[in-house]
């Protein structure tokens, strides 16, 4: 099994400060589940030693190779879950992409992601703040084993969200209070329970769209979607998830 190079310091520095990239001073907030990365102990070390004490970076400034060549002038592909948040974003600001080509905003995308993805005016965030490949206990585990934190023993990833998912959730509410985003897109329903609890317990459905919970709170205005590459979504239910969003957000 590969070794473990890197310093607890960087684990507990990671957990108590970063949130993700873009500026928090934005009017639209995109807050996930929880970065990806792979599992080489290498990439993992690069990225906490990456953002060490900071609360953002910008998102150009990973070191990783495979990360960078996302936004090269080179890249064709766009990146799957920044594909629709794109979307939503495109949409937010008044282009309008039903009447283009699949072609046409696949490059209109491609275009966002290299050149303007979490630098204007919204930042992409996550709620747990380790990169991990997938959920599986397993693949965390042999990334983090086990860390202090606020003295309790983290030993699994059955403990890290049991210990470190509520003082994450208290912190994402004082810093949406404090910093007033104009609008918070939650995305991933697994987590439903903890956007309720950031609202105020104050999510509900939309009535005209079943599957789209809103809440208000303050000059905050949030949203609940599925994750981007959740199973059995078209392209017109995404559509019209974003026409909903965008009604709120020009009212």
């Amino acid at each position: 099994m590969e070794k473990r190079t890197y310093k607890k310091e960087l684990v507990e520095d990671r957990i108590k400060n970063f949130w993700g990239y873009g500026s928090l001073d934005s009017p639209i907030w995109l807050i996930g589940m929880e970065e990806g990365c792979d599992n080489i102990i290498k990439h993992v070390e690069d990225r906490l030693m990456d953002t060490k004490g900071h609360q953002t970076i910008e998102l150009r400034k990973l070191r990783d190779a495979k990360h960078q060549e996302l936004f090269s002038d080179g890249c064709t592909k766009t990146q799957p879950i920044w594909r629709l948040l794109i979307k939503i974003l495109l949409a937010l600001s008044g282009e309008n992409l039903d009447n283009k080509t699949n072609n046409e905003i696949k490059e209109r995308v491609l275009s966002f992601q290299k050149k303007q993805l979490a630098k204007e005016n919204h930042c992409l965030l996550e709620l747990m703040p380790l990169p991990a490949k997938s959920m599986k206990a397993s693949e965390w585990n042999n990334v983090y084993g086990d860390f202090m934190f606020n003295n309790d023993l983290i030993k699994s990833r059955r403990d890290y969200k049991k210990y470190i998912k509520p003082f994450r959730v208290s912190k994402l509410i004082k810093l949406i209070k404090h910093k007033k985003p104009r609008m918070v897109i939650f995305y991933g329903k697994g987590y439903l329970d903890d956007w309720n609890k950031i609202t105020d317990n104050k999510l509900r459905k939309r009535l005209n769209h079943g599957e789209l919970e809103h809440a208000k709170q303050g000059e905050t205005v949030f949203f609940t979607i599925y994750h981007p590459v959740s199973r059995g979504k078209t392209d017109e239910y995404w559509k019209e998830i974003i026409r909903e969003i965008k009604r709120k957000w020009s009212n």
